[in-house]
């Protein structure tokens, strides 16, 4: 091994360094986490109305597609109000 020498501080240098990039990296991680939250919640919602499709092929009753048309304006308006509030919130 190498000598220690008490007053070469290079080395906490470098530790601080990794550390603040790691908390960079981290919160510019946690902006995202938001709009991974927004991408799950329409992605569910918009398979519940992919599910209510194939409940209306299966049963073959067309008054069953009524039902989409709530999920679909619902997805819509969710997306521009989650993304406003993300804009304002940064």
């Amino acid at each position: 091994m190498g000598n220690f020498d008490p007053l070469d501080n290079s080395d906490t240098q470098e530790a601080a360094l990794c550390i603040s990039l790691c908390i960079e990296r981290r919160t510019g991680e946690d902006g995202q986490k938001t709009y991974y939250l927004q991408s799950a919640v329409v992605f569910l919602i918009l398979s519940i109305v992919f599910m209510i499709i194939g409940i209306s092929v299966v049963f073959q009753d067309s008054r069953i597609n009524l039902l989409e048309i709530p999920f679909l304006v619902g997805v819509v308006i969710y997306a521009i109000i989650s993304t406003i509030r993300i804009q304002t919130k940064r």
